[in-house]
Formats: structure tokens, sequence, C-alpha cells
């Protein structure tokens, strides 16, 4: 407090001293003793300090909730980043899994139907055959006689000449 009053008196030194110069004064010394406001001036300074107060509270509860904010969006964001990876995740396991799949069946074609093309594709064609009731010529002694039956009379099988 003592410190503030020097400071005062210093200012009004000056401004006083330069004001009278012109008139030949020269101010040496300027001295508070005491400084007593006015009520109501205490009251304005309260109700001001108040309002200082309140403006900072308002400016930290406003840089609060923005900051709630941000990091509500940024939670947001992240979450559905973790959801799009794990959504990536998952497909890429289920096409894994497919792929498996059609290797184990293209394995088990090329293990168990190797050669059994021609013989399905022969069988379609005596499909169609017998849906238009026409008679089949086939070569004796091969497993097609034996799935459609020896003795149907649309079979005709053909031995070769020895």
């Amino acid at each position: 407090m003592k410190v503030a009053k020097e400071k005062v008196a210093s200012k009004i030194l000056s401004i006083v001293d330069k004001n009278t110069e012109a008139w030949g004064i020269n101010v040496e010394a300027v001295e508070l003793k005491d400084i007593e406001l006015p009520e109501s001036m205490v009251r304005t300074m309260a109700k001001q300090a108040e309002a200082e107060r309140e403006k900072r509270a308002a400016i930290l509860e406003s840089e609060a909730i923005r900051q709630s904010q941000i990091l509500e969006a940024e939670g947001r964001k992240q979450s559905q980043i973790l959801r799009a990876e794990g959504d990536a995740k998952a497909r890429i396991l289920r096409a894994d899994a497919e792929a498996k799949a059609v290797q184990t069946v293209a394995q088990a074609a090329e293990k168990y139907f190797k050669g059994n093309a021609q013989r399905l594709r022969s069988l379609e064609v005596a499909e169609r055959v017998y849906a238009q009731n026409s008679k089949i010529i086939i070569p004796a002694g091969t497993d097609l006689i034996t799935v459609l039956g020896e003795g149907n009379e649309k079979i005709i099988p053909i031995k070769k000449k020895a």
C-alpha cells in the first residue's frame, strides 16, 4: 500500500509541477496522508470488481463448454474411425474365409471330379435327347451305358468290330 501511495504522489507531483512552472512556482514534494473514498465510490468499485469476476467466470465457463464440445466431437470422430476400421477388418476376414472356402471346394473338385466333367457333359446331352424322344448311339462298354441303363430301348450300344 505504501508503494502505491508513493507512485500516486510522484504522479501528482509531476503533474502539478508541470502546470505551475509557467507561474514560477516550483513544487518540491507531494505527500499523501490518508485517502478515504466516499462510500458510493467504494460500492461502485466493489460492483466493478464483482462484474469483472462474473465476466471472467462467464469466459471460463464458455471456454469449458467449448472444450467439452470439442472433446465430444473428437470422441465421436474416433468412435466412427474405430467402427470403420472394425468393419474393414470384418470384411477382410469374411473375404479371407470365402477365399478359403472357394479354395477348399476347388481342391475337392480337383480331387473328386477330375475326369468326371466329360461324363457329366454326356449325361446332360443324354437328358436333352431323352426329352426329345430321340435315340442315343454310344460306344459299348462305357460307364454311361451303366448309368443310363443297359436294357433301355432308347440306347443302342455299338460294338467295335474285332
